[in-house]
């Protein structure tokens, strides 16, 4: 959910303080988790256990609400910055999209490999997901995402409404 903050909706967040403290590289102290937060335009609303609890204040960064994004920012506030490189190649895997269609006649795929996923990854993609299409997709009503296991999917694929 979100919580308002001068008219603006603020994502809530919840990412787990060992996996902020592995990807930032730096072991946080707890009592200076607030501080450190801020750097990330986030306030902390509560540790319980592994899970921290925070409001992102910056609705204009959604980089910041998912624990990658906001490791990045503290790690950089301690001279480690860095965001990692990717090059992407052409595949061969096609996505047929339904052009004519009313509803979504655009698509954008892309195929991740060689990813480890924890749990504590897929709980945060699957929440920042959710966020962009919230906020960004308007409830879902301009756009929304997913993430599948390419094992489980037939290509080429179909996209998009056919006609009866």
């Amino acid at each position: 959910m979100a919580a308002k903050q001068g008219g603006e909706l603020m994502p809530k967040l919840e990412i787990s303080y060992e996996d902020l403290c592995a990807l930032s590289k730096i072991r946080i102290k707890k009592e200076s988790l607030a501080d450190e937060l801020l750097y990330a335009k986030c306030e902390l609303d509560g540790i319980e256990k592994d899970i921290i609890k925070v409001d992102a204040k910056d609705t204009n960064r959604p980089d910041l609400w998912s624990t990658e994004g906001i490791a990045r920012e503290i790690a950089g506030r301690h001279g480690k910055p860095g965001l990692p490189i990717f090059k992407p190649k052409k595949g061969k895997e096609s996505v047929i999209i339904n052009t004519q269609s009313q509803i979504q006649p655009r698509a954008v795929c892309a195929i991740a490999r060689s990813l480890k996923i924890s749990e504590a990854f897929l709980s945060q993609i699957i929440q920042l997901q959710e966020k962009l299409s919230v906020s960004f997709g308007r409830n879902r009503r301009e756009m929304s995402m997913g993430i599948y296991d390419l094992d489980k999917i037939t290509l080429p694929s179909r996209w998009g409404l056919t006609s009866p």
